[in-house]
């Protein structure tokens, strides 16, 4: 099965492991991504805009929103000039019990309003329980077993794009590829606002793309 390229804008500091202590920017990042979350930040982010240094509270998070996403779609631009159909990786109480929609959707739609060239959001796959957090929660990153718990609900008009706020182990994109190439649909790209990192970078906001396979592991016995 052909690679999924995930490209991806924010770096959103882990630094756990490493035990490296953390910037100003790295604070700064943390605030941008947990504001695209829809969490509270406390006290202000500063970011450079059209070269001027301005402060963000939390009464600004749409404006922060918006600039974020305006970004995305402009990496989108980059891949397709034409209409999209994007789909949003389910956030992990969008089961097929809850109807509402879920937040990585409306990040998604105000996507393609930016794009205005036609693009669509389609919230086709939802999860068949709630999926909850690898990292809160020490649920599974494995493909395999998220993809068994995904529910393709209707088919996705092609070309698709897989949407998704926060990159980690990249388990949840690659399920939602694999779930979608499994019944015959065509997705090559995946886009996310952030990216854990797990060592400070000289440059924090940047655009990264990054290959995933979706092919299950096998295990090599050429080396005996």
């Amino acid at each position: 099965m052909p690679n999924i390229k995930v490209h991806s804008l924010i770096s959103y500091p882990s630094y756990e492991e490493c035990g490296a202590s953390f910037r100003q920017v790295d604070f700064d990042c943390m605030k941008l991504v947990k504001c695209y979350k829809g969490n509270v930040i406390n006290g202000f982010l500063t970011l450079s805009v059209n070269k001027v240094n301005r402060k963000y509270y939390q009464k600004d998070s749409e404006d922060l929103i918006n600039l974020v996403n305006n970004s995305i779609a402009r990496m989108i631009e980059n891949i397709s000039k034409y209409a999209v159909t994007l789909v949003p990786v389910p956030n992990s109480n969008a089961t097929i019990a809850n109807k509402e929609p879920f937040r990585t959707q409306l990040l998604a739609l105000q996507i393609s309003q930016i794009l205005a060239n036609g693009s669509q959001v389609q919230p086709c796959l939802r999860w068949r329980t709630p999926a909850g957090s690898a990292h809160k929660d020490g649920t599974s990153r494995d493909p395999q077993i998220l993809e068994a718990n995904l529910e393709l609900e209707s088919l996705p008009t092609n070309p698709v794009i897989l949407f998704d706020d926060v990159l980690t182990s990249g388990g949840h994109i690659r399920a939602c590829a694999r779930k979608l190439r499994n019944a015959g649909i065509s997705v090559d790209h995946a886009f996310t606002a952030a990216r854990t990192v797990w060592q400070p970078a000289d440059t924090m906001i940047s655009v990264e793309d990054r290959d995933y396979s979706l092919d299950d592991p096998v295990i090599t016995w050429d080396q005996f």
